[in-house]
C-alpha cells in the first residue's frame, strides 16, 4: 500500500498543496480537501484515491477560473458551459460546477439579461427584436426573455426611446434628403437595428414631417 510522504504548500499559491505518495509528486489538492479528506503525511492511499483527488483538483481550479470571468461581468448559463467545454471540463465535472454556482448564487441569467439590456442601451441601442434574438443565441429561455423586456418597459426603457435615440443621431446624414427617401432610408436603419415598423413609423413621424 502507498503512503503519503510529503504534502508541501505551493509557491504561488499558500491554500494549494503539493502531495508526494512514495516520494513522487502525485497530485495538487486546496487547502479544503487536504482537511476534508484528512490527508497527512503516513496516510495510506490508493491509486483510486489519487484519481479522485486529480478529479476534485480539476474541479477546483475550474471553479476558481469561472468565478474569475463571473467576476468581470455576468455570464448566461450557456456561457459558462462553453467556457468549461473550452477547457476540456467532463460533462460530471461540468454538472458539479454549475450545481456549485447555483449554491452561491451567481449563476443567474435574470442578471445576465439586466446586464445586457443595460449595456444595449448604453451603447448599442437594439430593438425587441435583436435583443431577444441576441438573448436567445446566449441560451436564454424565451419566457425569462420576454419577461425581462416587458419589465424594461415598465421601467421606462422603452423601444420607442430607444429608437428615438438613435434616429436623432442618424437624421443629420439624412437631413438633406427629400422627404420620403429619408424616411425610407431612416426607416430600413431602425428595422435592422431590430425595431419594429410600428416604432420606427412612430419615431419617424415624431421627427420628420410627412410629405
Amino acid at each position: 500500500m502507498s503512503q503519503i510522504t510529503s504534502i508541501l504548500p505551493q509557491v504561488k499559491d499558500k491554500t494549494r498543496f503539493n502531495i508526494f505518495v512514495d516520494g513522487k509528486f502525485a497530485v495538487a489538492a486546496d487547502a479544503e480537501i487536504v482537511l476534508k479528506k484528512n490527508l497527512k503525511v503516513g496516510k495510506e492511499i490508493t491509486p483510486e484515491d489519487v484519481e479522485q483527488l486529480e478529479n476534485q483538483n480539476k474541479i477546483g481550479l475550474l471553479m476558481n477560473q469561472v468565478l474569475g470571468i463571473i467576476s468581470r461581468r455576468p455570464r448566461s448559463k450557456r456561457e459558462i458551459e462553453q467556457y468549461l467545454h473550452k477547457k476540456h471540463a467532463t460533462d460530471k465535472q461540468k454538472e458539479i460546477i454549475i450545481m456549485k454556482l447555483g449554491n452561491l448564487g451567481y449563476k443567474n441569467d435574470k442578471e445576465f439579461i439586466d446586464w445586457w439590456l443595460d449595456q444595449r442601451q448604453t451603447f448599442r441601442p437594439r430593438g425587441k427584436i435583436a435583443l431577444f434574438q441576441e438573448l436567445r443565441q446566449k441560451g436564454i429561455d424565451e419566457n425569462l426573455i420576454n419577461e425581462q423586456l416587458e419589465k424594461n418597459e415598465e421601467e421606462g426603457k422603452s423601444e420607442f426611446i430607444l429608437a428615438r435615440k438613435l434616429a436623432e443621431k442618424r437624421l443629420s446624414r439624412y437631413k438633406n434628403l427629400p422627404p420620403l427617401e429619408l424616411r425610407q432610408k431612416m426607416t430600413r436603419y431602425l428595422i435592422q437595428r431590430g425595431f419594429t415598423w410600428d416604432t420606427a413609423g412612430e419615431v419617424i413621424d415624431s421627427l420628420v414631417k410627412k410629405d
